[in-house]
């Protein structure tokens, strides 16, 4: 199970991960941790246009939130800023451990995240990290887009077919 990033401990303690543990990366800074942070607030009734971005009988996911966050939606932009700040407490533990030269990031978060969210996990992942650690990285946007879950399962077919 090494490479489990999202469920190293972000918050000691902090919200239940659909892993049953608490305080996961992924319970802070996946689409459905931004998708429960909207339902939560939304229940609370903290007023946001979330749901006119809904399809008719469907669920909220970081899309909508998304949606919502590029008309300027307070509760939206909020969420993804937050979302944003614990994935850069994240990489920046990553940096202390491995220290990558790039780090590569992809998936439907980004894919729906407004700027905000980019933003705040650099400042973050800045003001956590060792200095010399995060002058060294570069963090980016992967190129691949949706092909990266394909391209990765090609890699392993080719990979074990030059092994046997």
């Amino acid at each position: 199970m090494g490479g489990e990033v999202g469920h190293m401990k972000i918050v000691a303690g902090g919200r239940k991960c659909k892993c049953g543990k608490l305080g996961c990366l992924e319970a802070y800074a996946s689409g459905t941790a931004i998708a429960n942070s909207a339902q939560e607030a939304m229940r609370k009734g903290t007023k946001t246009k979330i749901s006119e971005f809904l399809e008719p009988g469907g669920r909220i996911s970081a899309r909508e939130i998304g949606l919502a966050a590029r008309t300027g939606d307070s509760l939206a932009l909020q969420i993804f800023k937050e979302a944003g700040f614990y994935l850069g407490v994240g990489i920046s533990n990553l940096l202390h451990l491995v220290n990558p030269e790039r780090v590569v990031l992809g998936g439907g978060v980004l894919k729906s995240a407004p700027r905000v969210f980019w933003s705040s996990m650099l400042r973050s992942c800045k003001q956590a990290s060792w200095p010399p650690a995060f002058d060294a990285v570069k963090i980016c946007r992967s190129r691949l887009k949706d092909r990266v879950g394909d391209l990765g399962a090609l890699a392993l077919v080719f990979e074990c077919k030059l092994v046997k």
